[in-house]
This record gives C-alpha cells, structure tokens and sequence, in this order.
C-alpha cells in the first residue's frame, strides 16, 4: 500500500497530517471550492456584468439547476473574490457586491429586511416598505453597491399572483433606479415567473447548471475530491467508482459532496481509510431524485 496521504494535494496534506479521526471526520464535512466548467464560465459572466454595474440597462442573470447543484456556491464565491474593503483610516467602507438569500415567502417587506440585515443596518420591521427601500438606495450609494446577488428565490412562485408582482416589481426598480445588476438563482421554474414581465424576462439571462454526465468532467470532479478528502490512501474515485457515486448522486454535485463526506466518514470509522465499494454500500442513503419525489418543489423537472 502506498505512503499515507500521498496521493493528498500538498495543502490538505499538511493540514491533515496532525489532526485526530474525529478532526479528519469534521474536515470531510467540511465544504470546499472546486474549479470546474460551468462554474468558470457563470463566474466570468458575472465579472461581466460587474463590469458593467452604472448602467441601468445592464443586463443580469438567472442561475438556474437542480437543488443542490452548485447554484449557492458560485454566488458565495463570486462574492468571496469582491469583499468588503475598509480603508486603512477606518473613514469608508465599500461593499462591491452583496449576497441574500431570498426570504422565505415572496414577501417584498422581508426581501428588504434581508438586504438591510446583510449592511448589518438598523430598521424596524413595522417599516413602511418605502422606507425600507429609500433606506436600502442611501446605503448602496453609500457603499458603493455594483451587484447585488439573490439566492434560493423558488419561493417567488409559491405565492399568490399580487405578492409574486410586488418582488419582481422590487427587482426591476432597484436595478433601474440605482443602475445596479442583479443575478439570482432558483430551479427552473422560477423562469416562468420571470417570463411573467417582459422587462424582466430581457434583464435575466438564463445560466443553467445541468446535471453531470458520468464523462471525463465527472471523473476530474472526482480526482479533485480524491486529492481533498482526509482518508490515509488513495480511493479509485475516478476510475473504479465512478459510474456507481453518479448513480447514487444523479448527477447531483451537492449530492456528491454529501454522499463522499459520510462515505469518508464511515471509512475513518472502520479503518479502511478509503472509499469502496463496499464502504459506499454500507451507507444510509437514498437518491435524490427519489428523496425528492415526495417533495417536487425542491425540483423543477419532478411532478
């Protein structure tokens, strides 16, 4: 058998090699970035439209996919390359780009809250809506907003036609009146809602994240978690266990990451210190397309 964490990647391995089982455990569930295509190509289009922030016919985009599929971690990224700058007298702050989840419910009161929740700014949720967004203007002025990044925005589809109208009306205001793009991201039924207005429809340019294929990308995805995850020895992922993780997965990258992290767990737990067919086997774990099938909105191909 090779040399213990040989096969590891110079940073992961001189991170692992003094930690405990129960370190390497919690370091396997730990998410990490991985390069790849797609998530290069929706990166760059959003440096684009960063670029173009001032221009109130700038054009945004809609990030669509499977739950699970990417979508939260190349907005997170995106706004990890354009943090908050302090200068050096502490007299401004700039914050290029903010990142929100939507709220819950298609609420336009709530989907300010998120925002002035993120500029960590005082308000009250008793606010007048017109309040909450004059607010919101001061504040992108101030620090100097160029995109704004919602994620997770489903929920727009799930309430009544008056509520959808209201946000999508909040959307189209703020990238008016401050000249500020907006790229969100949802499955892809949220296309239909955005379809609804037709100024709306021209400003969010689809970006879709399709399922993986079990083809050489998939196997370069696989060798990047061979090089990452915290096990002694070097498991086959890309070449013994390929067809079988995309099968369990569907394709699905959150899907893959989860499924490595407690197959990893489970062979620091017995010693194998790589992943197996049998290790894989041994695990509790149901596909998401069938997790999902008793719950079709966390989708947008099931009924």
């Amino acid at each position: 058998m090779s040399e213990m964490y040989a096969h590891l990647s110079p940073q992961t391995r001189t991170r692992v090699v003094s930690l405990n089982d129960e370190d390497r455990k919690r370091m396997a569930d730990k998410p990490f970035w991985i390069d790849y295509t797609v998530a290069t190509t929706i990166l760059g289009e959003l440096e684009e439209m960063l670029k173009n922030s001032g221009n109130k016919r700038a054009t945004g985009y809609l990030i669509t996919g499977e739950a699970r599929n990417g979508k939260t971690s190349i907005m997170q990224r995106f706004e990890s390359r354009h943090p908050a700058i302090v200068r050096d007298d502490d007299s401004s702050v700039e914050m290029p780009v903010v990142f929100v989840q939507a709220p819950p419910v298609p609420d336009e009161s709530r989907f300010y809250d998120k925002i002035l929740q993120r500029f960590n700014a005082p308000y009250k949720d008793s606010q007048k809506v017109s309040r909450k967004e004059y607010q919101i203007r001061y504040l992108c002025e101030r620090l100097r907003v160029k995109a704004l990044l919602v994620d997770e925005i489903n929920n727009l589809v799930d309430g009544t036609p008056l509520k959808q109208r209201q946000l999508l009306n909040a959307l189209k205001n703020m990238t008016n009146e401050l000249g500020i793009p907006i790229a969100v991201s949802g499955v892809r039924r949220i296309l239909l809602a955005l379809q609804t207005d037709p100024q709306l429809s021209k400003r969010f340019e689809p970006l879709e994240i399709p399922l993986w294929k079990c083809d050489d990308d998939f196997r370069r995805l696989l060798g990047a978690f061979e090089q990452r995850l915290p096990l002694k020895y070097l498991s086959p992922l890309s070449t013994e266990l390929d067809q079988k993780i995309h099968q369990m997965s569907d394709g699905i990258i959150g899907e893959v990451a989860r499924l490595l992290s407690r197959a990893a767990a489970r062979a620091i737990d017995t010693g194998t210190e790589r992943i197996t067919v049998d290790i894989l086997d041994s695990i509790r774990w149901t596909r998401p397309f069938v997790r999902n099938q008793a719950n079709p909105s966390l989708t947008g191909e099931l009924k």
